[in-house]
């Protein structure tokens, strides 16, 4: 094979790739917005779950309980003996 030859199947195969990678691009591209578009719809369960968990310990409500006396409870706030 010549140089010629070889110089024209380099710039050929340069074209293909130049061709294969913007098609890629824009495929990648569109399942991103895809992507963004899905979260964006549904609500941020973190946020949500921090949410309850600020109103949990606001409201008082029992948090954890002693395994082995059910009604001694703790709502995650202060010591509960007075010291």
């Amino acid at each position: 094979m010549s140089v010629d030859e070889m110089w024209r199947l380099h710039e050929e195969i340069g074209r293909i790739l130049s061709v294969r990678l913007t098609s890629e691009k824009r495929e990648l591209e569109k399942r991103l917005a895809q992507l963004h578009h899905e979260e964006e719809s549904q609500p941020n369960l973190a946020d949500t779950q921090w949410e309850l968990d600020r109103r949990a310990v606001s409201e008082g409500i029992s948090k954890i309980s002693k395994p082995t006396e059910p009604t001694e409870t703790w709502s995650g706030r202060g010591n509960s003996r007075a010291g």
